[in-house]
C-alpha cells in the first residue's frame, strides 16, 4: 500500500510537469496565433476593442458550447498598445490594469493564481498577454490522480487478501516443517521426512537434516569421549586406592615413604590426565581470533617452560630460527600446542639426547632422537586415548589429540615422519599463508 501511494505520487507529480510544459507550450502558441490575427486587423485599419473568449456561438451544440463556455472561465486575453490597455477579455476586467513583462510571469488575485505569457511585438508597440488560471491544471491533475486511486481503493483490498492467501498456502510446508522440528524429542536426532517438499524450501529442509547429522555425530563423538574419559580414569583411581591400602599396611617406615611417593607419583598422573581432558574440552569454546606475531619469543617461552625437564634428563634442547620471523595464527593456542609436542618430545628422548625445534617461513619442525612412532600409528595417534600398537607407552592418549584438535581449528597441516637417522619423530606444522 506504502509502494502504491509512492507510485501513485510519482505518476501524479510527472503528470503535472508534462501537464505544465504542454500548458505553458499552448500559451505561447495562443499568444501568437492572437497577435497573428490582430496584425490582419491592423493592417486593414482596425482598432483594437473589445472582446470576449466565453461568447455564445449559434453553431456549436450545447455539449460544445459548455467545454467553449468553461474554457472561458480559464483563460484570458489583454492587449496593449503602447503602455495603454487597448482590448481585453471580460473575466480580466476586474484585474488591475499594469502590464506584464515579457515571458512567463504569476500574479494572484484573490484567491487564485493566473500563469501568464506575454509576448511584445516592437514594431507595432504590441503586447499580447495570455493568461490561464493555475486551478485549470490543478483540476486536471487532481483528475488523474482520482483516476488512480479510485482503481486502488477496489483492488488492493482484494490483492492484499490474495496476497494473505497466497503466502498462507506457501507457508503450509514451512509451517508443517517447523512443527516436526517443535515436537521432537530432545534425543531425536534423525532427519526430517517430508512426503513433498516445495523447490522454495528445499535449502532448509537440506540445511536442517544436514545440521541434525553434525549434532547426532558430534553427540556420538562426545559419549564415546565420555565413556573412554570413565574408562582410563578408572585405572589411576583403582591405582591411588590401592596405594592408599598400601601405605595403611607398610610394616616399615621406609616401606610406607616408598609407597607415599607412588602415590604421589600417580596423583601427579591423574593431576596431568584431567588437565588435559580439560583441555581439550575447553578447545571447542576457545574464541579463536588471528595475529600476526613475531614467532622466536613465543618458542622460547615455550621452551623456557619446560627448561627443567630438559636439565632434569641432560636434554639439549634447542631452537633454529631467523629472529624476525613471523606467523599468523592465534598465539594462545599455538603455545598450547606447540607446549603439547614439547612435552611428548622431551618425555620420550632418553638421558642425553637431543630435541630441536627449527622454524622456517611457514614451518615449524620438531625433531627428537627418541624411539619414534611406527608409520602404521601415524593416524592412530591422533585419536582420543589412543596410544598406537605399543603396550609399553606411558601417558594417557590425549596429547597428540588435542595438537590435532588445535591444528584442525587453526588451518595448519601437522604430518610425522622419521629423523635422518632412522630413530626417533619429525613433527612438521604448516601454516597458511
Amino acid at each position: 500500500m506504502v509502494l502504491f501511494v509512492i507510485g501513485g505520487a510519482l505518476v501524479v507529480k510527472n503528470a503535472g510537469r508534462q501537464i505544465n510544459d504542454d500548458y505553458d507550450a499552448q500559451l505561447i502558441a495562443d499568444s501568437h496565433t492572437i497577435w497573428t490575427l490582430v496584425r490582419e486587423d491592423l493592417q486593414e485599419g482596425d482598432d483594437l476593442g473589445e472582446f470576449r473568449l466565453d461568447f455564445d456561438v449559434s453553431v456549436l451544440n450545447a455539449n460544445d458550447q459548455h467545454i467553449l463556455s468553461q474554457y472561458g472561465r480559464w483563460r484570458g486575453v489583454r492587449m496593449w498598445r503602447a503602455d495603454k490597455l487597448a482590448a481585453q477579455s471580460e473575466n480580466l476586467r476586474p484585474f488591475p490594469s499594469v502590464k506584464s513583462q515579457p515571458g512567463f510571469s504569476q500574479q494572484q488575485m484573490n484567491d487564485d493564481i493566473w500563469r501568464i505569457y506575454t509576448v511584445y511585438v516592437p514594431d507595432h508597440q504590441i503586447t499580447v498577454e495570455v493568461w490561464e488560471n493555475i486551478y485549470n491544471r490543478h483540476r486536471l491533475m487532481m483528475g488523474i490522480a482520482r483516476g488512480l486511486i479510485t482503481p486502488g481503493i477496489l483492488i488492493l483490498p482484494i490483492l492484499v487478501l490474495l496476497l494473505v492467501l497466497s503466502i498462507r498456502h506457501g507457508m503450509e510446508n514451512v509451517m508443517l516443517l517447523a512443527n516436526q522440528v517443535k515436537n521432537r524429542r530432545v534425543d531425536d536426532l534423525q532427519p526430517l521426512e517430508m512426503q513433498k517438499i516445495p523447490r522454495e524450501i528445499m535449502p532448509l529442509y537440506a540445511a536442517i537434516n544436514q545440521l541434525l547429522g553434525r549434532i547426532a555425530q558430534g553427540v556420538e563423538h562426545e559419549r564415546q569421549f565420555m565413556d573412554n574419559v570413565a574408562h582410563e580414569l578408572r585405572t589411576p583411581l583403582s591405582v591411588l586406592r590401592l596405594q592408599g591400602e598400601l601405605i595403611a599396611k607398610a610394616p616399615t617406615e621406609a616401606l610406607r615413604l616408598e609407597c607415599i611417593e607412588d602415590l604421589m607419583a600417580g596423583i601427579d598422573r591423574a593431576t596431568s590426565l584431567f588437565d588435559q581432558i580439560l583441555m581439550l574440552s575447553r578447545l571447542s569454546h576457545q574464541s579463536l581470533t588471528k595475529e600476526d606475531f613475531f614467532a622466536v619469543p613465543l618458542i622460547q617461552e615455550v621452551m623456557a617452560q619446560r627448561a627443567h625437564i630438559a636439565m632434569a634428563k641432560q636434554i639439549d634442547l634447542s631452537l633454529e630460527a631467523p629472529p624476525q620471523t613471523r606467523l599468523r595464527s592465534n598465539p594462545l593456542l599455538l603455545q598450547i600446542m606447540l607446549g603439547a609436542l614439547l612435552d611428548n618430545a622431551l618425555k620420550f628422548t632418553p638421558v642425553g639426547g637431543v630435541v630441536q625445534i627449527t622454524l622456517a617461513a611457514n614451518d615449524v619442525i620438531i625433531t627428537d632422537n627418541g624411539p619414534g612412532i611406527a608409520p602404521e600409528d601415524y593416524q592412530l595417534v591422533f585419536q582420543r586415548f589412543n596410544r598406537g600398537k605399543r603396550d609399553d607407552v606411558e601417558g594417557s592418549g590425549l596429547g597428540l589429540a588435542i595438537v590435532q584438535e588445535i591444528c584442525t581449528r587453526l588451518g595448519i597441516s601437522i604430518a610425522l615422519g622419521r629423523s635422518a637417522n632412522g630413530t626417533g619423530l619429525v613433527v612438521s606444522l604448516k601454516f597458511s599463508d
